[in-house]
C-alpha cells in the first residue's frame, strides 16, 4: 500500500502517520523548528518527556515534526491515543513503542480489502500489552473467510483489552465466522465492552447459537452490541438468546436491536421468559424489530417488564405494538407494576389506534413513580377525544417524569387539546423537556394563546419543541406564542420550525421583542418558515440580535432572508456585533452569491460558524 508521506516528510514507518491527537493542530515555521533541534535533542529525556506531558498534543506533534529520533521518542513515550491510517504502523505498536498507549483507533482504514489486514493488525495487538480500547470499526473485516479467525486470536491472546469495536464490517458473511469469534469470547477473560454492531451476524442458522452460547459462557462482558445485523432470521435464534439473559450473570447492557427478531410467534415469549428470570441487565434495546406482529407479543413482553426487578431502561420503539386492542392495556400494565425503569420509550408504534389505548398508558403514567425519561412519539395519540385531556391529567399528577416525546402525533386535532395539555403544564413541576412538534396544534384559534399561557407560568421547563405544527394560521398565533417568551424566565431551547411564522407582517417584529427581552434562550429553531417575506424582517430580527446576549445558536435555515438587499448587510452588521453567537444556519435562503461570500468571511473574521 502506498502512502504519501504526511507535512511531505521522507521519514517512513511511525512517521507516516497521523495521530488522533494532534490532528488539529498546525505545524510551527519551519526555520523555528529547524533550529530549535540541537536545542532540544541536548536535554535528558526524562525532561523531554515532561514536556511532552506537559505540553499534550500540539507539543508532540511539533517533537514530531522535527524528524529526531530523541524527540520523536519522547512524544511516542507520552502518547495514550493514537490513531492510525495505514498498516505500516503495526509492528511499532506490537514491540512497544509507545509504552503508555491506551487507546488504539483503527477505524475506517479499509484494511480488510487487504488479505493480510486482519492477520497484521491481530499479530500487533496480541503482542501488545498496554491498549485497553481497540477500535476496529468499519474495515470490511470479514471479507475474506480467514479474517475472523486472525481477530478471534487477539482476543484469545491479549490480555489488556477491555474494549473492542468490531462495528460496520461484514463479520459473518462466512460460515466460519461465529464460530471463530464465539469461540475466543468464551476464552477472553479481559473483555467488559464488544461493539459486534451492523455485521452480517445471523446470516447463517448456527451464527445466533454460537454467539449466544460463548455469551452464556463468558464471564466479564458487562455491555454488548449486537445491534443492526440478521438476528431472528431464524427460528432458533431468540431462544438461544433467551438462553444468554437466563445464564450470563455480568451482562448489564445489551443491544439487540435493528434486527429481525419478532418474526416468529415465538420469539416475544422466549425473550419475555428469560427477561423474567434475568437479574443483572438494566439496559436492553429491542427497537427496531418485528414485535407486536403476533397478538400474545405485547402481554408477553409486558409481563416480563411486570416482573422484572433489575431493568432501568428498556427500548421498544419502531415494532409494531399498538395493532392489537390488548397491546396499550398489557404495556400499561407493566407501567404500573414495574419498580425499576426510569427510561421507557415506546416510539414509531401503533399505539392510540384504539380508543382505549391512551387512557390506559395515561393511567399507568399518572401513578408511576420512577419514569424519568417516556418516548411515546409517532404514534396514533391524538386520535381521539379523550386522547389529550388523558394525557394532560397525568401529567398534572406524575411527580418524577423529566423527560416527555409526544412529537409526531395527531394532538391538536380537537378543538379542546391545546388548552387540555397547556392546564397539565400550569400543574406540572418536575418536566424539563417536552416534545410536542409534528402534531396539529395551531389547527384551531384558540392554540396559540393555550399554550402561550402556560409557557408564562411554567417554571421548570427548559427544552420545549412546537416545531412541524400548524401556528401562523391566526394572524395572532406567532405574536402570541413568541411573546410568551418575554416573560418565560426557564426555557433554554425552543423549536418553531416548520410553521407558518412570517407569513403575518406582525411576526417578526414579534419574535425580534422576544429575543431583546428574553435572558435565558441559548438556541431556537426558526427554521423552515417564512420569516424574510417582508422587507422589514430581516432588520427586525438583526436588530433584535445586536441587542441579545444570551443566544447561542439560532437556526433561520429555509426562510425568504436574502430576498431584499438589505437583508444579508442587516445581518452581517448584527453577527458582527453580537458576541454570545456561535452557530447561525442560513442554509437554503434567499442570499445570491456575493452576500454568501460576504457572510462566510465573516465567519472567519469572527469564528462564528455561519452555515451557508
Amino acid at each position: 500500500m502506498n502512502t504519501k508521506p504526511i507535512n511531505g516528510s521522507s521519514a517512513t514507518g511511525i512517521d507516516k502517520l497521523a495521530h488522533s491527537e494532534d490532528a488539529n493542530e498546525s505545524s510551527s515555521n519551519a526555520s523555528t523548528t529547524v533550529r530549535s533541534v540541537p536545542v532540544l535533542t541536548s536535554l535528558a529525556p526524562e525532561l523531554l518527556g515532561l514536556i511532552a506531558t506537559l505540553g499534550g498534543p500540539p507539543v508532540r506533534k511539533l517533537l514530531r515534526e522535527l524528524q529526531s529520533k530523541p524527540l520523536t521518542n519522547a512524544a511516542n513515550s507520552t502518547t495514550r491515543s493514537l490513531k492510525i491510517h495505514n498498516l505500516r504502523a503495526l509492528p511499532e505498536i506490537g514491540a512497544k513503542r509507545y509504552p503508555l498507549l491506551e487507546d488504539i483507533d483503527l477505524s475506517n482504514i479499509q484494511v480488510g480489502k487487504d488479505l493480510k489486514g486482519a492477520s497484521a493488525i491481530a499479530d500487533a495487538l496480541r503482542k501488545n500489552s498496554t491498549v485497553t480500547s481497540a477500535n476496529l470499526s468499519h474495515n470490511i473485516f470479514g471479507f475474506h473467510p480467514t479474517d475472523a479467525s486472525a481477530l478471534a486470536n487477539v482476543l484469545r491472546e491479549n490480555y489488556t483489552l477491555t474494549s473492542f469495536d468490531l462495528s460496520n464490517n461484514w463479520l459473518g458473511e462466512n460460515s466460519t465466522d461465529a464460530p471463530a469469534i464465539a469461540g475466543a469470547l468464551r476464552e477472553n477473560k479481559t473483555l467488559t465492552s464488544a461493539t459486534m454492531r451492523h455485521n452480517r451476524w445471523g446470516k447463517y442458522p448456527t451464527d445466533t447459537p454460537a454467539l449466544a452460547d460463548a455469551l452464556r459462557k463468558n464471564k466479564t462482558l458487562t455491555a454488548f452490541d449486537l445491534s443492526k445485523n440478521q438476528l431472528g432470521t431464524y427460528l432458533t435464534d431468540a431462544p438461544a438468546l433467551a438462553d444468554v439473559l437466563r445464564e450470563n450473570k455480568t451482562l448489564t447492557s445489551f443491544d439487540l436491536s435493528e434486527n429481525q427478531l419478532g418474526d416468529h410467534p415465538t420469539d416475544a415469549l422466549a425473550i419475555a421468559g428469560a427477561l423474567r428470570e434475568n437479574s443483572t441487565l438494566t439496559t436492553f434495546d429491542l427497537s427496531h424489530n418485528l414485535f407486536g406482529n403476533h397478538p400474545t407479543d405485547a402481554p408477553a413482553i409486558a409481563g416480563a417488564l411486570r416482573e422484572n426487578s433489575t431493568l432501568t431502561s428498556a427500548n421498544l420503539s419502531h415494532n409494531g405494538f399498538g395493532i392489537d386492542a390488548a397491546d396499550a392495556p398489557a404495556m400499561a400494565g407493566a407501567l404500573g407494576k414495574n419498580s425499576t425503569l426510569n427510561s421507557f420509550d415506546l416510539s414509531h408504534n401503533s399505539f392510540g389506534f384504539h380508543a382505549t389505548d391512551t387512557p390506559a398508558i395515561a393511567n399507568a403514567l399518572r401513578e408511576d413513580k420512577t419514569l424519568t425519561s417516556f418516548g411515546l412519539s409517532n404514534n396514533w395519540l391524538g386520535n381521539h377525544l379523550t386522547d389529550a385531556p388523558a394525557i394532560a391529567d397525568a401529567l398534572s399528577k406524575n411527580k418524577t417524569l423529566t423527560s416527555f416525546d409526544l412529537s409526531e402525533n395527531q394532538l391538536g386535532k380537537f378543538p379542546t387539546d391545546a388548552s387540555s395539555i397547556a392546564d397539565a403544564l400550569r400543574e406540572n413541576s418536575t418536566l424539563t423537556s417536552f416534545d410536542l412538534s409534528n402534531n396539529q396544534f395551531g389547527k384551531h384559534p384558540t392554540d396559540a394563546l393555550a399554550i402561550a399561557d402556560a409557557l408564562r407560568e411554567n417554571k421548570t421547563l427548559t427544552s420545549f419543541s412546537l416545531s412541524n405544527n400548524q401556528f401562523g394560521e391566526t394572524p395572532t398565533d406567532g405574536p402570541t406564542i413568541v411573546g410568551a417568551l418575554r416573560e418565560n424566565s426557564t426555557l433554554t431551547s425552543f423549536g418553531l420550525s416548520n410553521n407558518q411564522l412570517g407569513k403575518r407582517a406582525a411576526d417578526a417584529p414579534a419574535i425580534a421583542d422576544a429575543l431583546r427581552e428574553n435572558k435565558t434562550l441559548t438556541s431556537i429553531d426558526l427554521s423552515e418558515n417564512w420569516l424574510g417575506d417582508s422587507p422589514t424582517d430581516a432588520l427586525s430580527i438583526a436588530d433584535a440580535l445586536r441587542k441579545n446576549h444570551t443566544l447561542g445558536v439560532i437556526n433561520l435555515r429555509d426562510n425568504w432572508l436574502g430576498h431584499y438587499p438589505t437583508d444579508a448587510p442587516a445581518i452581517a452588521d448584527a453577527l458582527r456585533e453580537n458576541h454570545a453567537l456561535t452557530l447561525v444556519d442560513l442554509r437554503d435562503n434567499q442570499f445570491n452569491q456575493a452576500e454568501k461570500n460576504m457572510l462566510e468571511e465573516l465567519a472567519r473574521e469572527t469564528g462564528k460558524t455561519i452555515l451557508m
